[in-house]
């Protein structure tokens, strides 16, 4: 009984709204169309933006083939780490397209400081930096295993130029990395070449002057010799015990 109450109580108060909804039908239907056409001609007047995007499938282990055999364990992880060995991992490629100086040249490359509109600012470099990176992004698909560069940008063609630049930016700055990685792990290889050769002249040496004092020709093979004593020392001591108590 209550329920019926409620139901038709409610089928009372909706009808109200609908009858107001009805006288203006008009009104509703005005804002509506202009709030359409409004939206329509905003969007006609917005300048249009063009995505260009680039994908890059980086190699897991490095090209040469001395550095991939440093690289995949033949040396200890902090040489590898040195010479830049990175398998699946993006954190190098993200911090070079990311860099400043990076940014920099592309800005530098397009005139961007006059594309942006902040040539004539105090610091139009900058500013145009700061523009430039709400343009660009940088995602890793972990599903595909790449990593994609976009830039946006208003002319088409423009876009897809700065796309390509910022790829062979990564990889002229990515060899000249590798380049002084390579040149400091083979700086320290050699530095301590140099020191095991001196510890070895110094051993020499001591070895040398040991002979020298103590009348040691061939201290490998005296040891030898000096041990076959003693073991046949020991059997001949042993022999004479048994015939000792054997007497």
């Amino acid at each position: 009984m209550d329920s019926d109450r409620a139901t038709s109580q409610h089928t009372v108060a909706v009808w109200p709204a609908i009858r107001a909804l009805w006288r203006q039908r008009w009104l509703v239907v005005a804002v509506t169309g202009i709030a359409a056409v409004g939206s329509v001609i905003i969007s006609l007047l917005l300048p249009n933006w063009y995505m260009a995007e680039t994908r890059l499938l980086l190699p897991g282990k490095l090209a040469s083939g001395l550095l991939s055999a440093l690289a995949a364990g033949s040396v200890p992880t902090t040489a590898s780490s040195l010479l830049g060995g990175i398998s699946g991992d993006y954190q190098r490629q993200l911090s070079i397209l990311d860099s400043r100086t990076v940014k920099e040249s592309l800005v530098d490359e397009f005139d961007l400081a006059t594309v942006y509109d902040v040539a004539d600012t105090d610091a139009p470099v900058y500013r145009a930096v700061e523009a430039l990176s709400d343009n660009i992004a940088f995602v890793v698909d972990q599903e595909y295993n790449h990593l994609s560069v976009r830039v946006f940008d208003r002319e088409p063609q423009r876009a897809a130029d700065m796309a390509n630049f910022l790829v062979e930016e990564l990889n002229r700055v990515n060899a000249t990395l590798a380049s002084q990685n390579a040149s400091a792990f083979r700086e320290k290889v050699e530095q301590r070449y140099r020191a095991t050769e001196s510890e070895l002249d110094s051993l020499n040496a001591a070895a040398h002057d040991f002979q020298a004092r103590y009348g040691v020709v061939d201290l490998t093979a005296q040891a030898e010799a000096f041990m076959t004593g003693i073991a046949e020392l020991r059997a001949t001591m042993l022999f004479a015990e048994v015939e000792h108590e054997r007497l």
